[in-house]
């Protein structure tokens, strides 16, 4: 007989979740976490110093190695 202990029942579709942050660099680095909404989406406007910043998107969903796919869209 198959045992399921250590298995996790997801269906066929799992929801993405993701977590954006902006490390801006300087003397003192900082992070601020991007708020997202129920559709993952998120707006941010920065003005980065001359050291300039990294922007992480990180994708959080448990239970799976599959890669993520996102929109990016920046402006000067």
């Amino acid at each position: 007989a198959w045992d399921t202990q250590g298995f996790v029942q997801t269906g066929w579709q799992l929801p993405q979740q993701w977590q954006v942050q902006l490390i801006q660099l300087g003397d003192v680095p900082t992070v601020q976490t991007l708020p997202l909404n129920d559709l993952n989406q998120g707006q941010l406007e920065v003005k980065l110093g001359s050291d300039g910043g990294v922007l992480v998107i990180m994708p959080l969903t448990p239970f799976t190695s599959n890669p993520g796919t996102y929109w990016l869209n920046l402006t000067p």
